[in-house]
């Protein structure tokens, strides 16, 4: 459940924004219709999680998903420096409602109970990759491979070296 993950991605046990990790990119928009899909009961695509030797759950695809997630709860996480921050679209408004456009405009704390519980009860399927049971396993190579379609990230483009090469670099 959602109420699950928002509190685990405050503690250290999480890395939502490893190196090759692009930055937070999601526009409200778009952050809006994952709010909508949860909503409205729809599947969203599971994140995938590589859980290191030392039990950190690294976020190798999803953090978009889950940046777009605990903004609209107004909710911090675990940075890769760890300290807690928020996300760059934290409390943000309903925009551009395909369906329930009863709603655009609102933030989580507008929202009716039903509502709230509805988005903190809802299930994200997670595929963990446990780095004991998968020596050779790179989360690197899963996140380009799962990037490259429907959204690619072009070769030898900024986006693309972000991705892969340290931020401080």
């Amino acid at each position: 459940p959602i109420d699950e993950i928002r509190n685990d991605l405050k503690t250290t046990r999480y890395l939502l924004r490893p190196s090759y990790q692009r930055q937070e990119k999601i526009s409200i928009i778009k952050a809006s219709s994952i709010i909508e899909s949860i909503l409205l009961g729809i599947n969203i695509p599971p994140i995938f999680v590589y859980r290191r030797n030392s039990n950190i759950k690294e976020i190798v695809d999803g953090q978009q998903r889950l940046l777009s997630i605990i903004g609209f709860l107004g909710e911090q996480y675990n940075n890769e420096d760890g300290k807690l921050s928020y996300s760059k679209n934290n409390n943000f408004k309903l925009k551009g409602l395909k369906i329930l456009t009863n709603l655009e405009g609102s933030t989580y704390s507008n929202l009716s109970n039903e509502l709230k519980d509805k988005i903190l009860d809802f299930d994200i399927d997670l595929v963990i990759i446990e780095e004991g049971i998968n020596e050779n396993f790179n989360p690197i190579d899963l996140f380009i491979r799962l990037n490259y379609k429907p959204y690619p990230i072009k070769n030898n483009s900024f986006e693309m070296w972000n991705s892969t090469v340290n931020r401080d670099v």
